[in-house]
This record gives C-alpha cells, sequence and structure tokens, in this order.
C-alpha cells in the first residue's frame, strides 16, 4: 500500500470550492482504496488530503491520467499554496469489507486465544 497526506491552502475564501473539485464524482481513481478530502478546523482555508493506494506506481499513473485529462485545471484557481505530500506506507486499513490489518511484525490472533509470550 502507498499513502499520502497533502495540505492545500485555497486562496481566501476559495476552500470549499477547491473541495468540490477535488471531490469531483466524475473522477475515476482506479488503485485508489480511500480519498479524504478534510477541513483545517484551525485555518479556514485549508484542506487536507488523505489518499490510500494500491502502489506508489498507481498513484503515479492515475495522477498523470489526471493531468493530461485537463479535469482538475479549475481547481488551479483556487489553490494558493499545495504542499509537497507526504509519502506513507500504509499499515493499518479497514472498511471495504475487510477487518483492520496488523501493524507490521504483528500477525492477527483470536480474540478467545491467549497471547503467547
Amino acid at each position: 500500500m502507498y499513502g499520502l497526506i497533502t495540505r492545500l491552502v485555497a486562496h481566501p475564501g476559495r476552500r470549499d470550492e477547491l473541495a468540490l473539485i477535488l471531490l469531483d464524482p466524475t473522477l475515476r481513481r482506479h488503485g485508489c482504496h480511500s480519498y479524504v478530502v478534510a477541513h483545517d478546523l484551525a485555518h479556514t482555508d485549508t484542506l487536507w488530503v488523505t489518499e490510500i493506494w494500491t502502489d506508489a506506481e498507481t498513484h503515479e499513473v492515475c495522477t498523470q491520467d489526471i493531468r493530461k485529462s485537463g479535469v482538475w485545471a479549475p481547481s488551479l484557481a483556487f489553490w494558493s499554496v499545495w504542499t509537497t505530500p507526504s509519502r506513507h506506507a500504509p499499515w493499518a486499513a479497514s472498511g471495504f469489507n475487510r477487518p483492520p490489518s496488523p501493524p507490521p511484525g504483528r500477525s492477527h490472533r483470536r480474540p478467545d486465544r491467549p497471547r503467547r509470550h
């Protein structure tokens, strides 16, 4: 898995318009398990975008396709700051009818069985 957390700062008063463009329901993100756009409660013009992808290559291919399509071109007028995303290797995922993943180095164990030391 591959994850990104990006901070976007919109021009004053344009945060919600930027969020709507980023959440365009017609945009297909193949290989994206989670795409969350959140308002920063402390900064009225800031958004945080959290993405979980199958892998870095899938993310890169999808990003290139989006850029070529021009679908996000209107959003460029709303951005003031786009920070370099912090990249992560997520170890926990739940939802999508799956149980949470265990932390690295640990395996699933049944709750009715005692932990061995």
